[in-house]
């Protein structure tokens, strides 16, 4: 047996789990026609056995991960990082950067959200449609979500956020995966220009000349603006939008030169 075929067989069916739905989504992502029965032709597997591993209704035998290993073409640093993974506790208020590399798309905050608008519905259909999102987004982001402790059902069967105040602000994130958030926040907000109403939204820019030893200031100026903005929306009112907010600020100079 060989290396890769051994940390195969000692991967839990949870964290197989997680790979084939990353995997799903990456290809989706490349090709938003890209559907479940594809992926699991790619597999070589019936697409409603491949559906249940994912719901996590059906273990993942001996069969299916030779099949997977030899279809995915896993390398051995993938392999290493699932048999390595272990659970550590996590902080509701401030997320980790391991715990952020689990939630880097945008919809997973969009969707605790949504949970707090008057017309919510605990229906992945109805959430997709708000969202613009695929229902296996939808079904992935709220297993995730689940998971993670961030989301549950309360007495009515109905979703609620249980994150708490969830923020990056106060963490210089560098990692890979809050730069993957941070692009699709600023891709969202070209979408934003050209297909809503300027009356629905609002976009502006500012070009500064500065000094540069004020930047530890700015930046505490808007985190102060980002938390009063905050305790504005947060007040007590009945909610029927998600919004998204992103500030950028940046250098369009090079110091020295």
């Amino acid at each position: 047996m060989n290396k890769e075929q051994d940390l195969f067989k000692n991967t839990s069916d949870e964290d197989l789990r997680n790979l084939l739905q990353e995997e799903f989504l990456k290809r989706m992502k490349k090709n938003p026609q890209f559907s479940m029965r594809a992926f699991a032709q790619i597999l070589d597997l019936d697409s409603g056995h491949l559906s249940r591993i994912l719901a996590g209704k059906r273990g993942v035998g001996s069969k299916i991960r030779r099949k997977m290993l030899a279809n995915l073409q896993l390398d051995v640093k993938t392999l290493e990082s699932l048999v390595s993974l272990k659970k550590k506790e996590i902080d509701y208020k401030t997320l980790t950067i391991e715990h952020f590399k689990l939630i880097s798309d945008w919809y997973h905050y969009a969707i605790l959200e949504l949970t707090r608008i008057s017309e919510f519905k605990s229906d992945h259909k109805w959430i997709a449609k708000k969202l613009n999102i695929s229902v296996n987004q939808v079904n992935m982001a709220v297993e995730r979500l689940f998971k993670l402790g961030f989301m549950a059902v309360d007495e009515n069967q109905n979703y609620v956020d249980k994150s708490g105040d969830i923020t990056t602000v106060g963490n210089d994130f560098t990692n890979a995966a809050f730069k993957n958030l941070q692009k699709q926040v600023l891709q969202m907000g070209i979408e934003a220009i050209e297909n809503t109403d300027y009356s629905r939204r609002s976009q502006s820019s500012v070009t500064y000349a500065m000094n540069s030893q004020d930047l530890p200031e700015i930046k505490k100026r808007i985190r102060e603006f980002e938390k009063e903005l905050t305790a504005f929306i947060e007040r007590d009112c009945e909610r029927d939008s998600v919004y998204q907010l992103g500030i950028s600020f940046y250098p369009l100079t090079k110091l020295g030169e």
